[in-house]
């Protein structure tokens, strides 16, 4: 059978011939231990917790305007962000600016500009925060050798990120922006209004579309009566111009085209004794008396039926001069009304940009408006935030050190000097090559050992 070591008697040996060397080191260790547990200064930490907590609904009593309502979480990146602003260098700044009026720490000290950076930083170094696994909970830890310092300075750092958050979400410059944008679009809404009333002055009207339709109505019925009167007069000049060419036309002219009871009986009596004569000169000679009575009688007859023509040729004409005065004045009132539908359609074109340019600054102006307001209701409120936040548990003063602490520095130190004494001593026996027992010559030198003389002897 193979001979196999026996560990534990090789532990043993090994203890007892490094005996010394483990003793001491766990004796050094020890006392090094003890005397860290008993004068080593203390730390102390102080906690304090923050809740984030997501809005359930964007709609808020606040709000001017009506918006669909969603769920807001908080995710990972929107606690790191309140971490962040937690322990940023101008809350600490500002907490410790408060500590120091207050009178509580560092009042004092006279702390340069560039001196209270260098505190805040060093502050800002001892604080800790971790996110609660499966929570919205930031926990706030501040290690520091003062516990009282420690409680008071994070408790004023807690309040200003409070503070400081709220301004971070709803900037004090906000309000006043809004204010000065509300401002300049009232400023032009009561320019445009005063461009509105100079066009409806220079225009004559204040309804210039509806003028424009009247005039249009107007103008169709003017023209309607402007064709009517112009068909009168191309009749009348036709006919009188078919009068007056009758008249220039020699021989006997009865005028039976001509509508008038004197013009009518005169031809009638003038084709009868033309009718008459016809007769008479089958039965007289033509240079007889009889014919010559009857010539003269249709001469005569012939002038005063001309005549009578003519005064009614007069009176054609002067209806053909009313016409064209009538036609004239028309065609002046349409062209009138054109160039005034004119200047009004311009008027209305530059009321219509105004009017467009009036509702954009009307809806600027009430956006604005409601911006101004939501911003004068969350300088105060938190309301208009994404998600607020709760301060679970504001910093209290520790009433121990988190280290050293007696009770378990000073078993550990001896657990730690025994296990460090032990490697040691593990340590200078691997690395001593020495034969040390009688089996190490037969062994590696192949040699039988005899006897062995103890150390001490």
């Amino acid at each position: 059978m193979i001979k196999t070591e026996d560990y534990l008697r090789e532990f043993i040996i090994i203890f007892f011939s490094q005996q010394r060397v483990i003793i001491w080191t766990t004796v050094a260790i020890f006392a090094l231990s003890a005397a860290v547990a008993m004068f080593w200064p203390p730390t102390y930490v102080v906690e304090g917790s923050v809740l984030v907590k997501g809005k359930r609904s964007m709609r808020s009593p606040e709000s001017l305007e009506s918006v669909q309502l969603r769920t807001v979480l908080v995710d990972k990146e929107d606690l790191n962000s309140e971490a962040e602003i937690l322990t940023s260098m101008e809350v600490i700044g500002l907490a410790l600016e408060g500590l120091r009026k207050e009178g509580k720490v560092y009042a004092d000290k006279n702390l340069s500009g560039e001196q209270l950076q260098a505190l805040a930083a060093t502050i800002r170094d001892g604080i800790k925060t971790v996110i609660l696994p499966n929570s919205n909970i930031i926990e706030i830890k501040l290690f520091g050798k003062d516990a009282q310092l420690a409680q008071a300075v994070l408790h004023e750092v807690m309040a200003n990120y409070v503070l400081r958050r709220r301004d971070v979400y709803n900037p004090k410059g906000m309000e006043d922006f809004f204010a000065g944008q509300v401002g300049q679009f009232d400023k032009g809404l009561q320019q445009e209004e005063r461009r509105l009333l100079d066009l409806a002055a220079k225009s004559g009207s204040a309804d210039a579309e509806q003028e424009i339709a009247n005039n249009l109505t107007l103008k169709m019925e003017l023209e309607r009566q402007l064709y009517a009167d112009r068909s009168k007069l191309t009749e009348n000049q036709k006919f009188a111009d078919h009068i007056s060419n009758v008249l220039a036309s020699e021989g006997i002219q009865f005028f039976s085209f001509i509508d008038n009871l004197s013009i009518t009986h005169l031809g009638d009596q003038l084709q009868q004794l033309v009718v008459e004569r016809g007769q008479a000169i089958r039965i007289y000679h033509p240079e007889s008396k009889q014919i010559a009575r009857i010539d003269e009688q249709v001469a005569n007859l012939n002038k005063t039926l001309k005549n009578e023509v003519r005064t009614y040729k007069e009176g054609i004409e002067s209806r053909i001069r009313v016409l064209q005065e009538t036609t004239a004045t028309l065609e002046r009132d349409i062209q009138a009304l054109e160039d005034k539908n004119l200047r009004l359609y311009e008027g209305h074109v530059a009321w219509q940009r105004v009017q467009r340019e009036m509702a954009l600054r009307s809806q600027s102006f009430g956006t604005f408006s409601q911006r101004l307001e939501e911003a004068r209701i969350g300088s105060g409120t938190e309301a208009t935030n994404l998600f607020s936040i709760s301060i679970l548990s504001w910093p209290k003063t520790p009433l121990s050190p988190i280290f050293p602490k007696p009770n378990r520095v000073i078993p550990m130190g001896l657990l730690a000097g025994f296990i460090t004494g032990c490697c040691l001593g593990f340590l200078r026996e691997y690395f001593d090559h020495t034969f040390k027992r009688p089996e190490d010559a037969e062994r590696y030198a192949a040699l039988p050992a005899i006897f062995s003389i103890p150390l001490d002897q």
